[in-house]
């Protein structure tokens, strides 16, 4: 006795012709995700390739200063970096360790008024005082971290 069956009676596998349907993946159509943090040691350089990882497994495109531009001086890395946040839809700041260039980074996105959201578990809330008082979005938990800034991402592109 069958219980249950795959195809009906009128439907045999012989005769079930799938529909195929055309997918066609637009790298334009996905936003864009500007990936700040600091990577001067291997704990910081694992961060950005998890975060890079996550984010990417979300289909966001995401530019990584470490991994789209590396090491240089100041006149090779910041004109590609600024370009980077200008083209942005959302930048998403690893803020542990805080840098230099991180908090340049996030403020120059404020200033363009692009959202920022931010990761951090062990900096103060004195160190993070003026991310804070310019509307970033801080997580403690990094899974909430990456989906709130791929959230953001598709919210404003």
């Amino acid at each position: 006795m069958v219980l249950f069956s795959l195809f009906p009676s009128e439907l045999s596998s012989e005769t079930f012709q799938p529909l195929h349907l055309p997918l066609t993946l637009d790298i334009d159509a996905f936003p864009k995700v500007y990936l700040a943090g600091p990577f001067f040691n291997s704990s910081q350089r694992w961060l950005i390739r998890s975060a890079r990882d996550a984010l990417r497994e979300q289909s966001v495109e995401v530019f990584s200063p470490y991994h789209d531009v590396g090491y240089g001086s100041a006149a090779d890395v910041v004109p590609a970096d600024i370009e980077a946040i200008r083209a942005c839809t959302v930048l998403f700041a690893l803020f542990d360790g805080l840098d230099s260039g991180t908090v340049f980074e996030t403020g120059y996105a404020r200033a363009l008024e692009k959202p920022v959201i931010g990761y951090s578990q062990s900096e103060s809330s004195e160190n993070l005082k003026m991310m804070e008082g310019t509307d970033c979005e801080i997580y403690s938990d990094f899974v909430s971290a990456i989906h709130r800034a791929v959230w953001a991402a598709y919210d404003n592109r």
